[in-house]
């Protein structure tokens, strides 16, 4: 005799909003989450979020922002992808692809044509493998 199990495939949702709280129920108490303090930067609010929930906590988070950028005489609009987190004992499972993707399908709602995320280099095969391109 076997039993019958069906998994249940990740769903992303939009989130209303995305708080502390929130990222340090993906990512844990810490000051530097995404180890990049060192670096100086501070990163701008996100406007759109999008999560996914596994047992009734939030494993997964992905932002937007949209936001004009200039490359030399060159203004244009981009959406900045970032806050993009997956919970550390989920990850390898595919959720940052489900979430990302579910993003850039809201992004592409947004207007401009080209989307811009910022990562650390042990990040970047990861987002290679996801369709992003170094630039």
């Amino acid at each position: 005799m076997t039993e019958n199990r069906s998994t249940v495939a990740p769903t992303v949702v939009r989130l209303a909003q995305y708080t502390k709280a929130d990222q340090e129920e993906i990512l844990g108490i810490s000051d530097d989450s995404f180890g990049v303090a060192w670096t100086g930067l501070t990163w701008l609010p996100k406007e759109e979020h999008f999560g996914i929930r596994h047992d009734g906590r939030l494993v997964a988070h992905a932002g937007l922002l949209r936001l004009p950028v200039a490359i030399g005489d060159a203004e244009t609009e981009v959406v900045g992808v970032g806050g993009v987190a997956v919970s550390p004992g989920m990850q390898g499972q595919g959720l940052a692809r489900l979430v990302v993707t579910a993003a850039l399908e809201h992004a592409r709602t947004m207007g401009p044509q080209h989307a811009l995320l910022f990562c650390r280099p042990p990040l970047v095969s990861l987002y290679q493998r996801l369709g992003w391109h170094p630039l």
